[in-house]
C-alpha cells in the first residue's frame, strides 16, 4: 500500500528504489509495469497491483543480488564484470551467473527429471533412420523413356531378380551408400521424394523420381522405426527441457535462496519514509 500511495504522492523522477545507486523513479516504475502516465494507484485492479509489485520485487532483488555478488566478487569476478559491464550491463551479468548456478544446482535430482521424462514420454523418441542407397541416373536424351525403364527394373528389384549395382550398369547412372541417415538429416531431398521415401519399407525400392539433373532411387536396406527412449539415453535432453520449461520457477527459487544466505537487514522505518516522505 505505502508503494502505491507513493506512486501518486511523488513526480515521474521521485526515487521508489535506491540501492548504493541503483535507482528506480517513479516513472521508470510505471513505464516497467505497464501503467499510463496519470493512471491512479486506487484505479488499478489486482491483477495490475500483482504485476506492479512483482516488477518492483524483481528490481529490489536483482539490485541485492548484485550488491551480494561483488561485496564478496573474486579477482576472475570482477574481470568478468567489467567486460560484461561493456557489453551488457552488470544486471545482465548477475542473471547469467545465477542461471549457471541454477543449470548445476543438485537441486535437479534424478527423481525429478525420471518423472519428467515418464510424463513426456511422447516427446523423448529415437529418430526415424534409413540405411539408405541411392541410384543416380543422369538425363539422357529421352528422360521420360529413361524413367519409364527405370520404374520397370524397379519391379525386377522388388522381386529380387537382380540387385541394384546390376540394375545401374545395364541403364546407367551410379549408385551410393549413403548408410544410416535420420529422416530429419535428409533436408536435401525434395518433398515429394521424401513421401516416397517414408512409405518405402526396409528391403525395397522408392518410385523414381526426378531430381533437377538427374533420376533417382533409393534403395532401404534397412529402417529403424521410431522407439521411446529410455531416460538414460534421453537424460541430457530431459534435463535442458526442464530446465527451460520451469526456468522462470527455478530462477526464482536460486535468486530468494541467494538473498536469504546474504542476510539483508532493512530498516522498516527508513523504508517507509522514502516510500511515503513527510
Amino acid at each position: 500500500e505505502e508503494l502505491l500511495a507513493a506512486l501518486d504522492r511523488s513526480d515521474s523522477e521521485g526515487t521508489v528504489l535506491d540501492l548504493e545507486g541503483d535507482r528506480m523513479t517513479v516513472g521508470q516504475l510505471r513505464q516497467l509495469a505497464g501503467l499510463a502516465e496519470g493512471e491512479s494507484a486506487a484505479d488499478l485492479d489486482e491483477g495490475v497491483r500483482e504485476r506492479l509489485l512483482a516488477v518492483y520485487d524483481q528490481r529490489r532483488s536483482r539490485g541485492l543480488l548484485t550488491l551480494d555478488l561483488l561485496a564478496t566478487a573474486d579477482p576472475e569476478l570482477r574481470a568478468e564484470a567489467d567486460e560484461h559491464l561493456k557489453e551488457q550491463g552488470i544486471a545482465a551479468l548477475v542473471d547469467e551467473r545465477l542461471r549457471r548456478e541454477m543449470e548445476a544446482s543438485t537441486t535437479l535430482d534424478a527423481e525429478t527429471l525420471e518423472t519428467y521424462h515418464r510424463d513426456n514420454l511422447h516427446r523423448y523418441q529415437s529418430p526415424l533412420r534409413f540405411h539408405l542407397h541411392l541410384w543416380d541416373l543422369p538425363f539422357g536424351a529421352d528422360p521420360p523413356l529413361q524413367l519409364e525403364r527405370m520404374e520397370e527394373l524397379r519391379a525386377v528389384l522388388e522381386a529380387g531378380e537382380t540387385d541394384l549395382n546390376a540394375a545401374a550398369s545395364d541403364l546407367g547412372g551410379t549408385v551410393s551408400d549413403l548408410g544410416w541417415r535420420d529422416f530429419g538429416d535428409l533436408a536435401e531431398i525434395q518433398g515429394k521424394a521424401q513421401q516416397y521415401l517414408l512409405q518405402t519399407e526396409s528391403g525395397s525400392f522408392s518410385i523414381p523420381y526426378q531430381g533437377d539433373h538427374a533420376l533417382h532411387m533409393f534403395w532401404v536396406e534397412a529402417r529403424e522405426e521410431p522407439r521411446p527412449l529410455s531416460y538414460e539415453e534421453a537424460a541430457e535432453r530431459v534435463r535442458t527441457d526442464y530446465l527451460k520449461r520451469f526456468e522462470e520457477q527455478l530462477f526464482r527459487q536460486m535468486a530468494d535462496g541467494r538473498l536469504a544466505e546474504a542476510r539483508f537487514d532493512f530498516d522498516e522505518e527508513a523504508v517507509l519514509r522514502a516510500l511515503v516522505p513527510g
